[in-house]
């Protein structure tokens, strides 16, 4: 047992003897949620580099706590400073920091070890010398007598060469984004940080590299002295070995370990399911951090059938020996193994000769006290169940240095397994649950994995060019609407413009954010006669859109009318704005007038609603409309008086004041589309509450795909919160980021799955979703990843002002 490194050059490790090898960092995969064809093209991508590997190798699936220092410095650079106050921002920010400081959160990092070739010779004879050579120098170890000699400046470019083939291999099998060469930097917290485990994050030294002084071989040639104490301070901790655990004094203070083994692993397992062992129970499992290393030595086809062949031979030895005993065979494990080695030779004499893996996995496990740990091993034990974990007395300090960076792989072939290269993927080391944008603002939390967090960043759709719209649909008390004005505050905090439609019972609380003091401004309308024409489709709506927009209005209100009235409306509608006119008065005034007696009648009809309540907003003279150029960071609109169907109310049952309401929605969307044209440079959000009315209609369903075509060239983000998902088959591709929240009903739960891309046969997820409250939801990003997640309001006070529910005001007692 020593330590495994002597030296490292850029991510080529060098260990003892001629044990060489090739680190890289590769990309994880957000895995949970996602259709079974998805999960085989995952388990179907490390399989494959271990078919392509031929060579060993070792995987390290390591946890870095979650980095909050930093969170305040990455997410400060999303604010716009010609209209926000960058120290108000990051005081913003300042307070999510506080909060992501108190949050066990860790996060999965993947480094794969590859082992380099060692340069040949070039001839036969030079080459059986080098093999001799490499013989000696293990006999030499082997008894303790060995040197350590210079690495000569050929065998380091020999090794670049080699790495580079390697690294072809890595990349053409995960994908050039998914995998990198590791840094220095990496190496060294790779280092460090076993000595840390369940305690933090270690120290870091930036001007850290490892050097070597340079001499002269007895060849007369260029060669490298490593000096190993540059790697070895990083792992010189003193470690007490304890029974089954280690006591490791580290920079950090005192750390209590467990390494643990897989035992044999279950010859079948369903995939997905219980075969995915490196993810499920590390990922949902148990929320504390746990680290994996597996070591692979990889058998070429040739060599793993010789070895399976033996294996017959031995298990058919066995069984024999048992027929012929006295008491006869007591199991029929001797049998079984023969058959399950048969199979595996067939499988090997396939067409794709694939190789065999023969394969060691190591668990380690760190916690600040004997009593945390030992709840800790109990609990990954409980979760691996049938798996085996051992716990072995006598090789703690080993695994533990089997968990290192390392060059020749690990030491420990005690709990070694032949898996199939499909078996070995389906461990999936690399998944793990990861939804919204790697740097954004502090939203919310991942369920599962220790309170991983939720960054979003809104301006990134739109600015993109992909779909803008965020959906968040769920009952009442699901937690939409805080989630809705949550997105909202912190949009407007980094200077984005934000429009509220519609505040009509009203409780959204912008204007009592104090962040946002004398940065909002509340519009309030009704039907009285001062607010007339406030809302004139023909004045406020896009000058694209307001034929559109009055005659849809009109036809609203009177749902009785033939096909024949709405080709008299428009014809009229369009007479009055080929002069110029943008008056809903004028309209009326002008089917009076004309010559044709339905039109005549339409004008009578039209006449008594521009006098009717909540109407007189849309008819107006054109001139006395809502301001649109909005100059707050926050416009609210609120209409105490408008009356909204129940969203399962049927468009042909509602009642006259309902289909006023419907309408002026319709107006106040427009009035929306009005005030984010114009600064392009400049990000805009429109919140529609109650958008159900959009999603379940024609019309509805144009405005949505008007506003985020808006979206895309006006650089604006459309935030719809529903209770009723309705039919928005049509629309689903213009809905980026969608937030399902807990539903009533059966149906609607089904169709939020779908809508996620999900399984809506699926009665357990179907439950889920039914049973979500308080703003717990299944969140799909742009990139189609889904997270079980849990809306976070960091400041109380801010999520007191929020929180509309009767329960969140009630008085408590003294």
């Amino acid at each position: 047992m020593s330590f495994p490194l002597r030296y490292a050059h850029l991510n080529v490790l060098v260990g003892h003897g001629d044990q060489r090898a090739a680190l890289y960092a590769l990309g994880t995969v957000s895995y949970p949620h996602r259709p079974a064809r998805d999960k085989l093209r995952i388990l179907q991508t490390l399989a494959h580099f271990a078919f392509a590997a031929e060579a060993d190798f070792t995987i390290y699936r390591v946890s870095r706590a979650h980095p909050a220092s930093e969170y305040v410095d990455q997410a400060a650079g999303l604010i716009d400073a010609r209209y926000a106050d960058p120290a108000a921002w990051r005081e913003h920010l300042a307070g999510h920091q506080d909060h992501l400081a108190g949050l066990p959160s860790h996060v999965p990092e993947i480094y794969l070890a590859v082992s380099l070739q060692p340069a040949r010779a070039a001839g036969p004879v030079a080459g059986l010398l080098a093999a001799g050579d490499r013989a000696r120098r293990r006999l030499e170890d082997a008894l303790g007598v060995g040197a350590q000699r210079p690495i000569a400046a050929s065998e380091i470019e020999a090794l670049l060469n080699a790495e580079e083939r390697i690294h072809a291999r890595v990349v053409n099998a995960f994908g050039v984004g998914a995998a990198r060469r590791a840094t220095t930097d990496e190496l060294q917290w790779l280092l460090r940080r076993s000595a840390c485990r369940g305690l933090g994050e270690p120290a870091h030294d930036p001007h850290w590299q490892p050097g070597a002084v340079l001499v002269e071989a007895p060849d007369g040639k260029v060669a490298y002295e490593p000096r190993t104490t540059d790697l070895l301070r990083f792992a010189n901790a003193p470690i007490l070995e304890e029974p089954r655990a280690l006591v490791v004094d580290s920079e950090l203070g005192r750390s209590f370990q467990a390494m643990l083994t897989l035992g044999a692993l279950p010859e079948e397992a369903l995939f997905p399911g219980r075969a995915e062992l490196l993810y499920e129970p590390l990922e949902e499992g148990v929320d504390f951090p746990v680290d994996a290393t597996v070591h692979v030595r990889w058998l070429g086809n040739r060599q793993a059938i010789n070895q399976v062949r033996k294996r017959i031979v031995d298990a058919t030895n066995v069984a024999a020996d048992e027929l012929r005993s006295e008491h006869g065979p007591l199991t029929h494990a001797a049998e079984e193994n023969r058959a399950l080695a048969q199979e595996l030779e067939v499988y090997l004499q396939g067409q794709a000769r694939p190789p065999l893996l023969q394969t060691t996995i190591t668990l380690a496990v760190g916690a600040a006290s004997r009593a945390e740990l030992e709840a800790r091993v109990e609990a990954l034990r409980d979760r691996y169940q049938p798996t085996e974990l051992y716990r072995p007395a006598g090789l703690q300090p080993r695994l533990f240095f089997d968990c290192l960076p390392r060059a020749g792989g690990g030491t420990v072939d005690d709990y070694t397994d032949h898996l199939t290269i499909e078996q070995l993927g389906a461990l999936v080391p690399h998944g793990t649950h990861h939804v919204g944008h790697r740097h954004g603002v502090y939203t919310a939390t991942i369920t599962t994995g220790g309170q991983r967090p939720v960054y979003f960043d809104i301006t990134d759709a739109p600015r993109e060019g992909r779909p803008p719209s965020i959906l968040l649909a769920g009952t009442l008390g699901s937690g939409k609407t805080i989630a809705a004005e949550l997105l909202a505050i912190n949009a407007a905090m980094r200077g984005s413009l934000v429009v509220d439609l519609l505040d009509h019972k009203p409780d959204h609380a912008f204007d009592r954010v104090p962040a946002l003091d004398g940065q909002v401004n509340v519009i309030e309308l009704s039907g009285d006669e001062r607010y007339r024409g406030m809302l004139d489709p023909l004045a406020i709506a896009p000058p694209n859109l307001r034929e559109d927009l009055a005659a849809s209005y009109f036809m609203d209100l009177l749902p009785g009318a033939s096909e024949g009235w709405e080709t008299h409306i428009r014809r009229i509608i369009r007479a009055g704005l080929d002069v110029g006119e943008t008056s809903s008065l004028r309209v009326i005034e002008r089917l009076h007038a004309d010559e044709h007696p339905e039109a005549q009648q339409i004008g009578q009809a039209l006449a008594v609603w521009a006098d009717s309540g909540l109407a007189r907003l849309a008819f107006g003279d054109g001139a006395h409309t809502l301001d649109t150029t909005a100059q707050a960071l926050v416009t609210t609109v609120r209409a105490p008086d408008l009356q909204l169907p129940d969203p399962t109310t049927a468009r042909g049952d509602y009642d006259r004041l309902e289909r006023v309401g419907v309408g002026t929605l319709k107006l106040l969307t427009a009035y929306a589309m009005r005030l984010i044209t114009g600064d392009r440079t400049r990000h805009k959000v429109v919140l529609v509450d109650e958008a159900w009315f959009l999603l379940s209609s024609r019309d509805g369903q144009r405005l949505i795909s008007r506003l985020n075509r808006l979206g895309r060239t006006e650089n604006a983000t459309l935030i719809l919160a529903t209770q009723q998902l309705g039919d928005i088959g049509e629309i689903e591709n213009l809905i980026g980021t969608r937030f399902i929240f807990g539903q009533e009903t059966e149906q609607e739960a089904r169709r939020g799955l779908a809508l996620l891309g999900l399984d809506p046969n699926d009665d357990a997820q179907v439950a889920a979703v039914r049973a979500y409250r308080k703003g717990r939801c299944l969140m799909r990003d742009l990139d189609d990843r889904i997270a079980e997640i849990q809306i976070e309001v960091a400041d109380s006070d801010l999520l007191n002002i929020l929180d509309t529910s009767p329960a969140a005001h009630t008085a408590q007692p003294a």
